[in-house]
């Protein structure tokens, strides 16, 4: 039969277990986010950068147009 003493150590190196295990969890989803928001950061920048080329294009278009 286990001493209260070893119950108590079982306990708190399955409770650091857990512990751990909930860290790494909680790690690979914030490493997720991360990624997903650069993801989405680039797909604005990319958007972005194409919408200001419209815009240049129909600045310019006046211009074309009196040549």
């Amino acid at each position: 039969m286990m001493s209260r003493q070893e119950g108590v150590i079982h306990a708190v190196v399955i409770a650091a277990f857990i512990f751990a295990l909930l860290q790494l969890v909680l790690l690979t989803l914030l490493i997720h986010a991360i990624n997903v928001n650069n993801e989405v950061h680039e797909a604005v920048y990319k958007s972005n950068k194409q919408l200001i080329g419209e815009v240049q294009q129909l600045l310019a278009l006046p211009e074309m147009l009196k040549k």
